[in-house]
């Protein structure tokens, strides 16, 4: 007769973790393999993915909280930490290994009664409503729909499943602490990078093969990092909130100083990207900021004055009169959107409930005889994501866009009046989404993948926390 040491639910879990330590040997003996073959071969460019992508997931494994902030930190090169896997098969980049990773380490944890999922809100739902709409908008065509699948996880997926991880995990009130830490140390190497190209024309990590693409006379178009300058800016001013916050709250005047300047060389990094939707975005973020948060406010006049001094420094040798007075006069992108919109209510009046296909839109457009863009080969957008995204998906696609947005605030309202929560932060929050939503009806956002997943991570660190502290204040 045989007897039962373990019960079965501790069987169960010992039979779970083991089944998680083997499949995290095989992969570590994978990944080991492919760097001794690619050292003796040479290939140095699979060498450097294979480190980084090693690195990331390593401590992803070992603490998933860091490693949300790791990968989100690294994301912006995620071009040079990918493997190329041939033809008709998806390439195997950061960011795509590592949602797998933290996905399936979440549900081991689950699973084995380490951790307890978040529960489903409106908001979850309303996000998954507008993947499957995405979904239904790709071509029908089986090559054209695989290419359009990896490309909805990367700019749909990818800073949702953000979201639900950072919400998740963001159950200590350190998360916001280490949020304040990763933003920085991305946000001030892109700022720097936005500027010297700028002053000085010298792309950094660019993904376009040409590197002048100029506004007008005296003012490019920043290409470094990301490819666009609209990108670029989406980037920094999605961070502008968040820097403010942590300088008004910071209790030593160290870490002011830090925080200060970290927010001072972010606004200077977007201001010249020229891109007027991130200026608006910005500042709009800020002004929302001042508004919610009384202790914001009482900075506001220490804030203006040495925002005038640095302007009053910096107005010739670094910002360029002629530059900006070109930008702020030029109607032409104004003129081009205007356009845009009526060629966009035709397309929607032709498919109002499902849209004309995803990533079509350009393609419609040169077919209807419009090409505004003096490069032949830059199809035209709307230069509005919530109208891209009803061309594209119509009103199925649009309108749960639209909720995810709606219910963010709806949650910055809820939680504002529980015990126990943040109204700073909320206020930051409700910032963030503010600028965010203004700013990304300036251009399509919906490529651009960092900016969103830098947006989400917000949304959800500090949804996370919030929600926690209101349940620990009620017991």
């Amino acid at each position: 007769m045989t007897m039962n040491i373990l019960p079965t639910a501790s069987r169960s879990r010992l039979f779970q973790e083991v089944a998680v330590n083997f499949l995290g040997l095989a992969a570590a003996l994978g990944i080991a393999g492919l760097l001794a073959r690619a050292l003796l071969e040479g290939q140095w460019g699979m060498v450097r993915a294979l480190v980084g992508l090693a690195a990331a997931l390593m401590t992803i494994a070992l603490d998933n909280r860091i490693g949300l902030l790791v990968w989100l930190a690294l994301a912006p090169l995620d071009r040079y930490l990918t493997l190329s896997m041939g033809s008709g098969i998806p390439d195997l980049g950061l960011s795509r290994l590592a949602p797998m990773l933290l996905a399936f380490l979440l549900i081991a944890q689950v699973a084995t009664g380490r951790r307890r999922l978040a529960r489903v809100t409106p908001l979850d739902v309303a996000g998954g409503l507008f993947i499957l709409a995405m979904i239904a908008s790709a071509p029908r065509s089986w090559m054209s729909m695989f290419s359009a699948a990896q490309t909805l996880f990367d700019t749909v997926v990818i800073p949702l499943l953000v979201y639900l991880f950072a919400r998740t995990l963001s159950d200590k009130p350190r998360s916001v602490r280490w949020l304040v830490v990763a933003v920085t140390l991305v946000i001030v190497p892109l700022a720097l990078i936005a500027g010297q190209e700028q002053l000085t024309g010298y792309t950094v990590l660019s993904p376009l093969r040409y590197n002048e693409w100029a506004y007008g006379r005296f003012s490019r178009k920043v290409t470094s990092v990301f490819g666009a300058p609209a990108i670029m800016a989406l980037t920094l001013s999605v961070a502008a909130p968040i820097l403010l916050y942590a300088t008004v709250q910071a209790k030593k005047l160290g870490h002011r100083l830090v925080w200060g300047g970290a927010l001072a060389i972010d606004l200077l990094g977007g201001f010249l990207t020229y891109v007027r939707g991130g200026w608006l975005g910005a500042v709009a973020g800020m002004g929302v900021l001042f508004v919610l948060s009384r202790r914001t406010r009482r900075y506001l006049p220490h804030l203006l004055l040495i925002a005038l001094v640095l302007a009053a420094v910096l107005y010739g040798p670094v910002i360029d009169p002629r530059a900006l007075r070109e930008r702020v006069q030029s109607e032409q992108p104004i003129e081009y959107r205007l356009e845009n919109l009526d060629l966009a209510w035709q397309f929607f009046k032709k498919s109002p409930v499902l849209g004309i296909g995803f990533d079509n839109v350009g393609r419609a457009a040169q077919t209807a005889g419009w090409m505004p863009h003096e490069l032949t080969f830059v199809l035209p957008t709307p230069h509005n994501t919530y109208v891209y995204i009803l061309t594209s998906a119509g009103l199925v696609g649009l309108l749960p866009f639209l909720a995810i947005l709606g219910l963010i605030l709806g949650e910055i309202f809820r939680l504002w009046r529980q015990p126990g929560t943040s109204r700073d932060l909320l206020a930051m929050l409700a910032g963030t989404l503010i600028g965010y939503g203004l700013t990304i009806g300036a251009f399509d956002a919906l490529n651009a993948r960092y900016a969103n997943m830098l947006f989400f991570l917000i949304v959800g660190t500090v949804l996370g926390s919030q929600t926690r502290a209101a349940r620990e204040a009620r017991g």
